[in-house]
């Protein structure tokens, strides 16, 4: 899903407060965590995103010197490890200054094979630009404004 607005419009706020109500039916416990929520770390790259996601599953330490892709597959075998069902990405416009193909090929690869969760991109009008220039990403998403 994928949910743009101009900046102050509320996006956040829906998206936390209904992410909030689902994540009342999709409890956390010690070795689950079905939702994951993280904006978009400055600078915004495709590593420093993984990294922030990573952090904010609960993995620590992440080798810094690693690849960016190794580290996502890191981050999708936590996925897969913790139960997600539900990765959120606020402010996802800043994450295409960079690396767009790359990371719009990351976003693809949650969404598919045994382990995929749902993918929520909240952000402006520009981030549903950028999805639109990929068939398959935008074929997988849902758009809301």
């Amino acid at each position: 899903m994928m949910l743009v607005g101009e900046p102050g419009s509320g996006k956040s706020h829906l998206m936390d407060r209904t992410l909030t109500k689902v994540g009342q039916v999709l409890e956390d416990t010690a070795n689950t965590r079905p939702l994951i929520a993280c904006p978009v770390p400055s600078p915004a790259t495709f590593k420093s995103m993984v990294l922030a996601l990573l952090e904010v599953s609960g993995f620590e330490g992440a080798n810094l010197r690693r690849e960016a892709w190794s580290l996502w597959q890191m981050f999708r075998h936590r996925l897969s490890m913790l139960g997600t069902a539900v990765v959120w990405i606020a402010e996802a416009q800043d994450l295409f200054c960079a690396d767009r193909k790359l990371i719009l090929r990351a976003l693809k690869s949650l969404m598919q094979g045994d382990n995929a969760v749902a993918v929520v991109l909240s952000g402006t009008e520009e981030l549903a630009e950028v999805i639109r220039t990929d068939p398959q990403v935008k074929r997988r998403l849902s758009f809301q404004s």
